[in-house]
């Protein structure tokens, strides 16, 4: 399995989709536990996340998704329901946000630095694991996404997570006091790159409109 790190936002390489993984990391890649230093809150990371992709949306009227990008974020600013138009109009504290290229029946790996006290003021190194058992038969179908952190010397965390299309939803993958982990899966069509490509173009237009 191939890692791609970058920093905010990612840059997607249309040679990079065979590898099945693409990431994108505010905390860098392999963060180790010796690695891992005290962060003041000042120096988080502020992000938008799971923002829409309308063209990509008008792309589901084609059919049935062929893959996912799924994105995962650690935050840990104070968030409000209803989660999805709350994360629409505010950038939130991210410790670390991966997007992954997630194909039906085979589990995509990405880094992934674990909140190891209350703030995240310091990170583990970790493994992000997502897994869709089957792609949902539709675009307006829920997606049922598997989601687990592997850390050493540490029990796995998991959970099973249902979303739609675009629409977060919080996963319980944390024992840290005030981090929340989002969990966002974006429906993919065919063709794939054409759909990666649509999503590229979005979360481009949203980094520059955040500067």
């Amino acid at each position: 399995m191939k890692y791609e790190c970058h920093h905010f936002p990612f840059k997607y390489r249309p040679s990079a989709v065979s590898a099945a993984l693409f990431v994108l990391s505010i905390v860098g890649c392999g963060t180790t536990q010796q690695q891992a230093s005290s962060r003041t809150a000042k120096e988080v990371p502020r992000a938008l996340i799971a923002r829409p992709c309308v063209p990509l949306q008008q792309k589901a009227v084609t059919g049935a998704p062929v893959a996912m990008l799924v994105q995962v974020a650690s935050i840990s600013s104070p968030i409000e329901q209803p989660l999805r138009p709350w994360l629409d109009h505010h950038a939130v504290e991210t410790h670390n946000l991966a997007g992954i290229l997630v194909e039906q029946g085979t589990p995509a790996i990405a880094p992934w630095g674990e909140c190891v006290d209350a703030g995240c003021s310091a990170l583990r190194e970790a493994k992000l694991r997502v897994h869709v058992q089957s792609l949902p038969a539709n675009s307006s179908a829920p997606a049922v996404l598997e989601v687990e952190i592997e850390s050493p010397n540490a029990a796995p965390k998991r959970a099973i997570v249902q979303a739609g299309n675009q629409a977060p939803t919080l996963a319980d993958l944390t024992s840290a006091a005030g981090e929340s982990i989002v969990v966002t899966p974006y429906y993919l069509f065919d063709p794939k790159k054409d759909s990666l490509d649509l999503l590229h173009a979005c979360i481009s237009r949203d980094a520059e409109h955040k500067r």
